[in-house]
């Protein structure tokens, strides 16, 4: 006879498994024990993978990104070369690349140019002249309250050079290693760009491939296919919103007024048009920079040219509201602020890279931080 109590009995002193097989607490908890290591060895060694991989590939992290970006940016035109002008998918991606880094490199080259020939003017001015400084011109006493204070102190540097270099050693040295650090910083930033826009063409041309590993990462994140193309989509169009909105028109406006600096032979043309760049992306208006520009040429050279001067000058440092309406994707919303705190941060620390990086990475967070909650939201 079977004790009809056994069942009651098995389910004191332990478990069957579906063989038959009794399992007591002691044997659960062994075995969970046993889940529990062999689950953490597994994130454990995923962990060292992870770490070991982001190891090797930390240096070029900045460049892989912006190389991110500019085929993200790129990839409708790439689009539409395909099937509009009906050229291969390789031979779009090459055209591309040729292109983006012709119109890069020529301003740059351009920019980089003028800044050696105004390095090579001043080195033979002081070769010829020795360390002095010439007459203060007349409109320094011109300038509203600093002028006469300017004055004085140029005076006494045309004096005795040596007691005035003495005197501002300290100021002179913490300029000497700024100006260093930044024309490092640029020239890393520049090759840094140059190298993204080949790599992206490179990647523009296996573009189906990375939208296909873009979504299968998506999908395993969120487990929703629908979800899963929206979240990309939205990335994509975001990325280009703000790279175009943002960089696209500080560069297209920085181009316009170097023409005007370069057309009137402006000492230092190019490192002007540079900074005309950075404060651009900086959201600072470029009118701060060509307004002394203007009194300078109105100063110096004849008034027609002048006048021609400051109406092309006038204009470029406005065109940035008028440009970026058109290059700005609508629907977009980014406060600005926050893309001011991406330009400043990405700065500090990714150097030039993160200037143009830094915005686009806090803009796509934001907005899909903002989608999340709008999910979360929905019925």
């Amino acid at each position: 006879m079977c004790d009809p109590r056994g069942g009651i009995g098995d389910a004191r002193r332990g478990r069957r498994d579906g063989d038959g097989a009794m399992r007591t607490p002691r044997d659960r908890h062994a075995l969970t024990a046993h889940v529990v290591i062999d689950i953490t060895l597994r994130l454990g060694l995923v962990a060292i993978l992870a770490y070991a991989c982001y190891r090797i590939a930390r240096p070029f992290m900045g460049m892989l990104l912006w190389t991110v970006l500019i085929a993200v940016m790129l990839n409708p035109l790439h689009v539409w070369l395909r099937r509009h002008r009906g050229i291969g998918n390789v031979t779009s991606a090459l055209v591309i690349g040729v292109a983006g880094t012709l119109l890069v490199l020529g301003p740059i080259l351009y920019a980089t140019d003028s800044l050696v020939r105004s390095a090579l003017r001043v080195v033979a001015y002081v070769s010829e002249h020795g360390l002095t400084l010439p007459e203060p011109p007349g409109w320094i006493d011109r300038i509203p309250l600093i002028g006469k204070g300017l004055r004085e102190r140029w005076t006494a540097a045309m004096i005795d050079m040596p007691a005035a270099i003495q005197q501002y050693r300290p100021q002179i040295i913490h300029g000497a290693d700024w100006l260093r650090s930044f024309a490092s910083g640029l020239a890393g930033g520049l090759a840094t760009a140059l190298a993204s826009l080949i790599l992206a063409s490179v990647l523009l041309a296996h573009s189906a491939q990375a939208q296909r590993f873009a979504s299968a990462l998506t999908l395993r994140v969120t487990g929703d296919r629908p979800r899963a193309r929206l979240l990309v989509s939205l990335t994509a169009s975001t990325v280009r919103a703000v790279v175009q909105g943002i960089v696209g028109v500080a560069f297209v406006q920085a181009v316009l007024v170097g023409i005007g600096f370069f057309a009137v032979g402006l000492s230092f043309a190019g490192a002007l048009s540079l900074l005309a760049l950075v404060m651009g992306i900086l959201q600072i208006p470029v009118l701060l920079l060509t307004l002394p520009a203007i009194v300078y040429v109105f100063l110096h050279e004849p008034t027609a040219t002048a006048v021609t001067f400051a109406i092309w000058t006038g204009l470029a440092g406005m065109s940035d509201n008028l440009l970026r309406p058109f290059m700005l994707a609508r629907g977009l919303d980014v406060p600005m602020p926050l893309i001011l705190i991406g330009v400043i941060g990405g700065l500090v620390v990714d150097g030039m890279v993160g200037l143009f990086t830094g915005p686009v990475i806090l803009a796509v967070g934001h907005v899909l931080f903002t989608e999340w909650l709008r999910e979360d939201e929905e019925p």
